[in-house]
């Protein structure tokens, strides 16, 4: 009668029992107690066991009970009473954030990866009605689980309850994101604006200080993005989410940015625990947040690429073009004009450049980032040449904007894929 979660929970939490469950994880009628001392009595002691955890299910049962005799919905004026954090109000009206950033994620993913938008609201409406039943009040563990119990026992749709009991997961780093779409927009709305909220009331991590679990939900956002592949705009993401916050903010904009480096971290350490180099990571940050699953491919890409013997005269060649363009503080906007370049080195390198960028914008379109950037790698010959036979910063103004715009040029289109000039080279 009572959810194998719940039941677990009594024997684990109020008993020090172990539960025994079966080779797929059901719940068996079974238990195991532990006593301390001599082992005479047995029999006497597994009955007053038996005795206890009748009586605590018992109580569970009646807990259940209550909670049942009324909707998920008819909860909801309850969550007034509740005090999310004293900057940022009830948790009523963190229910209504998160439903007005269910609705605007819904918004942003209508023509690339659609959900049922009706579902995700409804179960945005009840994510967290669970908070004021009995159940949750005894065992907060249990919060999302049991709404979802409750959802399908009122009779909402499977899509609606499954996203309500989904909707804390990721609960640690390496346990299950949510397992359908609309659980995952949900989910990710809760944690945007737990995330904003926070920064918002100046609750902001600091060493391993971290009460709210702000860098847990980091990491849960950017699994979610990653694993259901959805290419949600993280940064303006996280700008609406703030926007909704009812704490004054004196500098929006840079708390914004501050909240995306934040997230980012999030997203480092966890390509960080794939394997990868902190310096291959570095060179996908330009523009990361708003398409993770498209810098998760890039950063692919790159790694695969970097294997290559070839690789790594390209990034110096690379890194030179991008240190002269800084040191010159060459304007982006400048296109190259053949017609106005001079040395046979000069058209080289930009027919090699008009060349490699047609096909690597082919492949790139096709999200295929390794073609892409191997496409870009076949200008290395030509760049060699250009860097031998030509002095960029020359006295001929015409001649240099139009020289630093044909290395802006190169340099635009590898940033497509990375920024080779944060790659360091390898040990000898």
């Amino acid at each position: 009668k009572l959810p194998a979660a719940l039941l677990k929970m009594v024997m684990k939490k109020q008993l020090k029992f172990f539960p025994v469950v079966a080779r797929d994880g059901a719940l068996l009628p079974f238990f195991v107690g532990v006593r301390d001392g001599l082992s005479s009595g047995n029999e006497l002691v597994r009955e007053g066991y038996q005795r206890v955890l009748e009586a605590r299910f018992n109580d569970a049962a009646f807990f259940v009970g209550r909670d049942e005799a009324s909707t998920l919905e008819s909860k909801l004026p309850l969550l007034e009473r509740v005090t999310y954090q004293k900057a940022l109000g009830s948790m009523a009206q963190k229910a209504a954030r998160v439903e007005e950033l269910t609705a605007w994620i819904g918004a942003q993913l209508r023509q690339t990866s659609p959900i049922d938008e009706q579902a995700a609201a409804k179960a945005a409406r009840l994510a967290y009605a669970d908070l004021v039943t009995d159940v949750v009040k005894e065992f907060p563990e249990l919060q999302g689980h049991m709404g979802g119990v409750y959802a399908r026992k009122d009779g909402h749709d499977e899509r609606v309850a499954l996203a309500v009991e989904q909707f804390y997961y990721p609960i640690a780093a390496k346990s299950p994101a949510p397992a359908t779409a609309e659980a995952a927009v949900v989910s990710l709305a809760g944690k945007l604006d737990s995330l904003a909220g926070c920064f918002a009331a100046g609750l902001i991590p600091t060493g391993s200080a971290d009460p709210y679990a702000l860098r847990r939900q980091g990491l849960g956002l950017i699994r979610i993005v990653l694993e259901k592949q959805l290419p949600l705009d993280l940064d303006a993401a996280l700008v609406r989410a703030l926007a909704l916050q009812p704490a004054v903010m004196p500098e929006p904009a840079k708390l914004a940015a501050q909240l995306s480096e934040f997230v980012w971290a999030r997203a480092q350490f966890l390509f960080e625990e794939m394997g990868c180099a902190v310096d291959e990571v570095r060179a996908v940050r330009a523009g990361a947040l708003k398409d993770f699953p498209n810098t998760f491919r890039r950063l692919a890409a790159l790694r695969a690429v970097r294997r290559d013997p070839s690789f790594e005269p390209l990034a110096a060649a690379f890194k030179r073009a991008s240190n002269i363009l800084k040191q010159a503080k060459a304007d982006n906007g400048t296109l190259p004009d053949r017609a106005l370049l001079k040395d046979p080195a000069d058209f080289e390198l930009y027919d090699a450049l008009v060349s490699a960028e047609g096909a690597a914008n082919d492949r790139i379109v096709r999200g295929d980032y390794e073609g892409g950037l191997k496409s870009l790698g076949s200008v290395k010959p030509h760049l060699d040449l250009f860097f031998d036979k030509v002095m960029v910063m020359v006295e001929d103004e015409s001649l240099k904007r139009q020289r630093l715009a044909l290395l802006n040029k190169l340099v635009r289109a590898f940033h497509r894929v990375a920024d080779l000039s944060e790659i360091q080279p390898s040990a000898a």
